[in-house]
């Protein structure tokens, strides 16, 4: 596998820890105790986030990186 490669596969990984850690606040009472706007804006950047890492698992795809090193990541 080339180093770009790697790269990509870790920054999906890493992107997904966040995504992991950002749902996780979205079901806390301290999500809950923010105001509207606060909540709206922490669940438009989790969509955004999960969009880019659907982004950069298609990309993985189209270098020929097998769907196994993606879903194990």
């Amino acid at each position: 596998m080339e180093k770009y490669q790697e790269r990509m596969l870790a920054e999906l990984k890493e992107l997904g820890d966040k995504i992991e850690k950002l749902n996780a606040f979205l079901g806390t009472d301290t999500y809950k105790n923010l105001d509207m706007q606060r909540r709206m804006l922490l669940t438009l950047q989790r969509n955004a986030m999960e969009q880019y890492a659907v982004i950069l698992a298609c990309r993985c795809i189209a270098e020929g990186i097998s769907i196994g090193d993606i879903t194990t990541l």
